[in-house]
C-alpha cells in the first residue's frame, strides 16, 4: 500500500468529508466519530481503490455507508435528512470537491501573480493564520485598512481564478 498517496488524497478530502458528515448527522461530535470510523474504512480498503476514479466521490460512498450505519444503530430516533436529501448532498459535496482541486492550481498560479506585500498578507493571514489584530501590528497598519485590502485581494483572487477557468486548459 502507498502510504503517502494515502494520506495526501485523505488530508484533501478531511474537510469535504466532515461537511458532509456534518450535514448528514446534524452534530458535529457525531460527525467527529463518522469521520474517525471513514478513515480507518478508507485505510484499510485502500488497496481495492482505483485511482483513475476520483478520491473523494470513492470516500464520500464510503462515507455514505458509515451514515447508515449511524442511522441503523440509532435506532427509531428520527433521522436528521431524508436518504434523498444526502443522495443530493453527496453529489453536490463530490462535485465541489471536483471544482476545488481544479481550482487550487490556479489559485496558487494567481498567488504568486500578487504584488510582494499583498502576497505577504495573505500568507500572514491564512498560511500562518492571523488574527487581523496580530496582522495589524505586524504590518504596521490599522485593522480597517487591513479588512479593505483582504476583500480587495480576495476579490482580485476570484477574478483571476475565473479568468483561468475560462481560457482552455493548455492556456492556464
Amino acid at each position: 500500500m502507498d502510504h503517502r498517496r494515502f494520506l495526501q488524497q485523505f488530508l484533501a478530502s478531511e474537510r469535504l468529508l466532515t461537511g458532509y458528515l456534518v450535514a448528514a448527522t446534524g452534530d458535529f461530535h457525531e460527525a467527529e466519530d463518522l469521520l474517525q470510523e471513514v478513515s480507518v474504512a478508507l485505510w484499510e480498503s485502500f488497496d481495492r481503490y482505483d485511482p483513475a476514479r476520483p478520491f473523494q466521490g470513492w470516500a464520500l460512498g464510503i462515507a455514505r455507508h458509515k451514515v447508515l450505519d449511524w442511522r441503523e444503530r440509532r435506532g427509531r430516533q428520527r433521522p436528521a435528512f431524508s436518504m434523498e436529501f444526502l443522495d443530493v448532498l453527496e453529489k453536490a459535496q463530490a462535485d465541489s470537491g471536483a471544482e476545488l482541486a481544479e481550482r487550487r492550481p490556479l489559485l496558487q498560479r494567481c498567488l504568486e501573480a500578487l504584488p510582494g506585500h499583498l502576497r505577504e498578507m495573505v500568507d500572514l493571514r491564512y498560511g500562518e493564520g492571523l488574527r487581523l489584530e496580530e496582522l495589524a501590528v505586524r504590518l504596521q497598519r490599522t485593522v480597517g485598512a487591513l479588512q479593505v485590502a483582504l476583500v480587495r485581494v480576495r476579490r482580485t483572487l476570484r477574478d483571476c481564478i475565473e479568468r483561468k477557468r475560462a481560457q482552455p486548459a493548455e492556456a492556464r
